[in-house]
């Protein structure tokens, strides 16, 4: 959130706090706690706002004073909590509240309802999109699958001041629409277009990009008064797939969009048939074909689908007729806009959308499909490829890393301009595992858990923390089919953990962590005495020593604290010394067996911390007395 935006949020709070106080509220102690709220003296109000909470006199708007205090206070927590609880009782939260909520929600590293409460306003106050707050509310939302190749965007030349948009790969350049020539601006509305005189151009491009000769429209009589966009060759190249208004549907003074084929002839003139599942009463457009070209996918808004418009396939049969029209179904069509689909040499399948969370407009996306057509996981781009404005008919040449982009961002030339993208990395899809983190002993989720997960060649890939409800996703290359996990908290073991397809089957991974205790009981190791005033190691506590060290040499993330001790007998000065002298010795038993110094911690305790009643004075057998000459081991700190 930038400076401007928060001084206008904080603008739209004061004037929220200064609104005059009803005269039913003000008496006794609520009155006096919104007088402390409307000074700013949020940390007085909160408890006289608390007490009253806990009498039952929890109001809609006493709730929302302590959530928006708790806020200006920066307990998240807290804000989370009161802003739930509003929610909770039926009451919808005004814009302004819920702009904090998600804030807070985000601030305690829970994503996933963030986006929730963000895309339910948003989706519920749709007549609000032009508004600063929806459009601040909009910006909140944060891709959780973002895919992060590195990559170079540049604005081409062959743009005009006109829309520019839709290109695909023709001979050594591109097909693409546009409205130059024409003196018409052509805006388009989420994907449609819906004005005349976009026509199909062609131009040849260097290899850095560049126009070789100016752009011009495409040969022969493809090209009529209404529109013609997104064109697509065929594999082969004798089969030209383009949008084109459909004339006989005049529908408020809009024209309905549908898919025509066409085949040139010697002579550069075209043989145009409309594909047979075009429909005057909805529009029919945008296509692309597998590699192939055994599958046609369009985007449409026919009845029947998800949303506003939605993505579907249809098989071309060996007999040039088509099969049955399939929605690509929920995983990738929205209640918005799911259109400009595109498959890739490798099969990877893009397509842009409003409707999953993006970084503002239309955001390019890709997915996870099978053989079978069936979708694992859906990512968004990252915010190099995707900016805050509609980013859409996206292509990529995987042979070379080139590839292209229709965006309406800033720093173009007209409504709609054509992107150069370079990928300086091939486009990796990744494993997304979502999971848990439980406590082994009670079986509670745990918050705030640190994440680390590497893929199967041991490279980190990043780190997450577990949300309110001990929920996570983690995401690791698919070219390694697997990872590694590895869980921190305070006060908590740390545990590693291996996950793949193999072994979830992208079912929720359970990640429990045993409670900090004594490594002597997690590994069942026998104590680690010593004889009466000695602090030699013993040759029967080496080989428990030796499973102490096969442990850490397998959890290289664990630091141990070695606490020696000693019995009551000897001053207290000698004993201290006598512990340390013990603990010294078992550490630099451990380091000659390979575990890092640095690992290590030796600290003597003395007659401190005796394990039964034998202190001064007391008369006890030497074996009682042999109790409390011992080692201990305990986890300290967790290696990040």
């Amino acid at each position: 959130m930038t400076t401007k935006n928060f001084i206008n949020v904080l603008a739209l709070v004061i004037i929220f706090m200064a609104a005059p106080l009803t005269a039913t509220a003000q008496t006794g102690k609520r009155a006096k706690a919104d007088t402390y709220f409307k000074n700013f003296d949020y940390a007085r109000a909160i408890p006289l706002y608390e007490r009253l909470k806990e009498k039952e006199m929890a109001q809609d708007s006493l709730v929302l004073y302590l959530a928006d205090a708790y806020f200006f206070t920066s307990n998240w927590e807290k804000t989370v909590e009161n802003y739930s609880g509003f929610q909770k009782q039926g009451s919808v939260l005004p814009a302004q509240q819920v702009f904090r909520y998600v804030h807070a929600l985000k601030s305690i590293g829970d994503i996933s309802t963030a986006n929730s409460v963000a895309n339910a306003y948003i989706n519920t106050n749709k007549e609000e999109v032009n508004t600063p707050l929806w459009q601040e509310i909009k910006q909140t939302v944060v891709p959780v699958n973002a895919i992060k190749t590195a990559m170079r965007i540049k604005e081409l030349d062959i743009n005009s001041g006109y829309a520019d948009m839709t290109p695909s790969f023709f001979e050594e350049g591109l097909l693409f629409a546009s409205a130059r020539d024409t003196g018409t601006v052509v805006k388009r509305t989420h994907g449609w277009n819906q004005k005349p005189f976009l026509d199909l151009y062609q131009v040849s491009l260097s290899a850095s990009l560049e126009p070789v000769g100016k752009a011009r429209k495409l040969n022969g009589n493809i090209n009529t008064k209404v529109h013609e966009s997104s064109p697509v060759f065929n594999k082969d190249g004798t089969t030209l797939f383009f949008t084109r208004n459909l004339k006989a549907a005049q529908r408020n003074g809009m024209s309905s969009l549908g898919l025509f084929s066409a085949v040139r002839d010697a002579n550069d003139d075209w043989r145009e048939t409309p594909l047979p599942f075009n429909d005057v009463t909805f529009s029919t457009a945008h296509a692309a074909l597998s590699p192939d070209g055994k599958t046609l996918y369009f985007s449409s808004n026919r009845p029947g689908g998800f949303g506003n418009t939605d993505i579907y396939r249809t098989a071309i049969e060996n007999n040039g007729s088509y099969g049955p029209i399939i929605n690509m179904g929920k995983e990738i069509n929205t209640a918005g806009h799911d259109s400009f689909p595109f498959i890739d040499a490798e099969g990877r399948f893009f397509f842009s959308s409003n409707g999953h969370a993006g970084f503002g407009g239309l955001d390019v996306f890709t997915v996870e499909q099978d053989q079978d057509f069936e979708i694992a996981n859906i990512f968004n781009m990252g915010d190099v490829l995707n900016s805050p404005a509609d980013d859409f008919g996206f292509i990529v040449n995987t042979k070379n890393g080139q590839g292209f982009l229709t965006s309406n961002r800033s720093g173009g030339k007209g409504d709609d301009d054509i992107f150069g993208v370079m990928l300086l990395e091939p486009v990796q899809l990744p494993l997304v595992q979502p999971g848990i983190v439980l406590n082994a002993v009670t079986k509670e989720r745990l918050p705030n858990v640190d994440i680390f997960f590497s893929d199967a060649t041991g490279k980190e890939n990043g780190k997450v923390i577990s949300d309110a409800r001990g929920g996570f996703s983690i995401s690791v290359p698919l070219s390694s089919k697997n990872g590694t996990l590895k869980a921190y908290k305070n006060d908590f073991l740390p545990q590693k953990q291996e996950f793949g397809r193999a072994n979830t089957s992208n079912d929720t991974l359970r990640v429990y962590l045993q409670p900090e205790e004594d490594l002597a009981k997690l590994l069942k190791l026998d104590p680690i005495y010593f004889d009466f005033d000695k602090a030699t190691i013993l040759e029967v506590s080496k080989r428990t020593l030796d499973i102490l060290v096969a442990y850490l040499k397998n959890n290289m993330e664990v630091n141990v604290q070695i606490g020696s001790h000693t019995d009551s007998r000897g001053n207290d000065g000698y004993n201290l010394a006598l512990s340390g002298a013990r603990a010294l010795e078992t550490k630099n038993y451990l380091v000659s067996r390979g575990i890092a110094v640095q690992r290590l911690q030796a600290n003597g305790f003395g007659e401190s911390q005796l394990k039964n009643k034998c202190a001064n004075g007391i008369d006890c057998s030497e074996d009682e007395h042999r109790l409390n000459r011992r080692s201990e081991f305990m986890v300290v700190t967790k290696i990040e």
